[in-house]
């Protein structure tokens, strides 16, 4: 649910105003848990924000008092950044203070998988654009190379299965921002790869995205 305008702009400023040292803070009414990590939100604030708790929202059981949504497969700093991004318009990689564990992933890594959780929760497109932003920022930046290709298996992970999708599937994901960037950045920089060894390693898991590389290689050649 995007929000325009001065209404817009207020509300979201509401927002922010209860994000405080340790996140959301005064009256939080909902749960957001990670594993065994329990995150304290506001209940109306993830209603009016996040489509995927809209519609959880709508069927959950009520087996609590209160919202408690888990989600699953999700990096617990990951799930603290997107929150962040939801009530702030921006998103730092400070850990979750909730979490003993410190995150250990490179920048890039990071990056990734808060755009790929901002889809995944149906947050506005402003604030999938911000993440993506992010992430375009860093990829222009230097970088290690392990930590460029593990974000690239962040950004393939939830579409592996495409191969057997149709046609018209694999277009839209060719069309796709962020694997027209990761593309782009491999092709710039592919001198980096000895023996494109380590490029083929990460790609190989999806015989679709090996073809979406060299296809792209031909067209990158050209300009």
């Amino acid at each position: 649910m995007a929000s325009t305008g001065f209404f817009g702009l207020k509300r979201h400023n509401n927002w922010k105003q209860k994000w405080g040292v340790n996140g959301p803070e005064e009256q939080t009414d909902a749960v957001i848990i990670v594993g065994n990590i329990r995150i304290p939100v506001h209940n109306t604030i993830l209603a009016a924000g996040s489509q995927y708790y809209r519609q959880w929202l709508a069927i959950r059981p009520r087996k609590t008092e209160i919202p408690e949504i888990q989600l699953h497969y999700v990096n617990v700093h990951t799930a603290w950044r997107a929150i962040e991004l939801l009530y702030c318009q921006s998103y730092t990689l400070k850990p979750c203070p909730y979490a003993e564990q410190p995150d250990n992933r490179g920048p890039l890594d990071q990056r990734a998988a808060i755009y790929q959780l901002s889809e995944y929760l149906g947050l506005s497109q402003n604030l999938q654009d911000i993440a993506f932003d992010y992430y375009r920022r860093a990829v222009e930046k230097d970088w290690e190379i392990e930590d460029f290709l593990t974000s690239i298996n962040v950004i393939l992970n939830p579409v592996l299965q495409l191969d057997v999708l149709v046609s018209a599937q694999k277009d839209e994901l060719r069309e796709n921002r962020i694997v027209v960037l990761m593309f782009h950045h491999l092709h710039k920089r592919r001198v980096l790869f000895k023996n494109d060894y380590l490029l083929t390693l990460h790609l190989q898991t999806s015989q679709f995205f090996m073809d979406l590389f060299v296809r792209s290689w031909a067209s990158y050649g050209r300009n």
